[in-house]
């Protein structure tokens, strides 16, 4: 299961294994306000990124359905990113 959310003003991707399902959030702040720097989040994966970002998904439905949930820095820089795959 993937969530996205945002407004938290930075990024990150989080991943919880509940009940024998992955689920993971991937969280995106906009391209013009301020950030905010990390918090405690047991379930993050990697690095948080704290200046300022955005969220792209790409979703590939071929023989398995693939997604790529990666987040970007203003420079179009990839700084995290999460591959789901079926």
């Amino acid at each position: 299961i993937l969530i996205l959310s945002g407004d938290i003003h930075k990024a990150e991707i989080s991943k919880l294994l509940y009940k024998e399902t992955n689920f993971i959030e991937m969280t995106s702040s906009g391209l013009t306000p301020p950030t905010y720097p990390a918090s405690n989040n047991m379930h993050r994966i990697g690095n948080t990124l704290e200046e300022i970002n955005y969220g792209m998904l790409n979703i590939t439905d071929g023989d398995k359905l693939e997604i790529k949930a990666s987040i970007y820095d203003s420079n179009g820089l990839e700084r995290l990113t999460v591959e789901i795959k079926e």
